[in-house]
């Protein structure tokens, strides 16, 4: 798959009906971006989707992740939103909400969606962030590693080991780099989009 806008992805996706597929209901969803490789600046011709979908209602988690061919679907109940810190601050820095028409009580009358300022507002902190990149990177770096020390392994499963380690460990440092320039520039911005010398070290090596 390759690089696809939002409209792209959200017309693959189908989340509506993969949502009433496993069980949820579809009028529960409250908000559902992008996030990933494909938000990120990192998709190439094999990458698939991953969308996050906020949801109105509790399911318990060993049904929050769904995989299929084409992407990957993260349902999370709305009240647990702001716990996500690993995903969140970039989700917000990249600012890729969509709020569906909300339906209530069986009316076909669209109402106001009374989540949308919580999930807008809700920030995580930086430093919770910050470490949650650093564990993930650090995992993924052990995972490589530890591969590489078997006497044989599949050049295709190192390759995406490997990948994965160099794309959190540049996520970690980038969220560093933040942290340290609030406190010692003016116009501190964190970017969790990749630039083009950051692209080519996570996918040309």
């Amino acid at each position: 798959m390759q690089t696809m806008n939002m409209e792209q992805i959200f017309e693959q996706a189908d989340i509506f009906g993969m949502a009433r597929q496993n069980g949820i209901a579809p009028e529960s969803i409250v908000a559902y971006g992008v996030y990933g490789s494909q938000a990120v600046g990192l998709a190439n011709e094999n990458s698939d989707f991953d969308v996050f979908v906020i949801i109105d209602e509790d399911i318990k988690k060993n049904r929050r992740m769904i995989n299929s061919e084409a992407g990957d679907y993260k349902f999370i109940p709305v009240t647990e939103w702001g716990k996500n810190t690993d995903m969140l601050f970039d989700v917000i820095a990249l600012n890729s909400f969509i709020f569906p028409e909300m339906r209530r009580n069986g009316s076909d009358v669209p109402t106001k969606n009374p989540w949308a300022a919580y999930i807008l507002n809700a920030r995580p902190s930086m430093y919770e962030a910050m470490k949650a990149a650093q564990s993930s990177a650090k995992y993924a770096r052990i995972r490589r590693d530890e591969m590489q020390a078997r006497e044989s392994y599949d050049p295709v499963s190192m390759y995406k080991r490997e990948k994965l380690a160099r794309k959190q460990t540049i996520r970690a440092q980038k969220m560093e780099d933040y942290l340290y320039r609030i406190f010692t520039a003016d116009d501190a911005r964190y970017s969790p989009y990749f630039t083009a010398d950051e692209r080519a070290e996570v996918l040309n090596f």
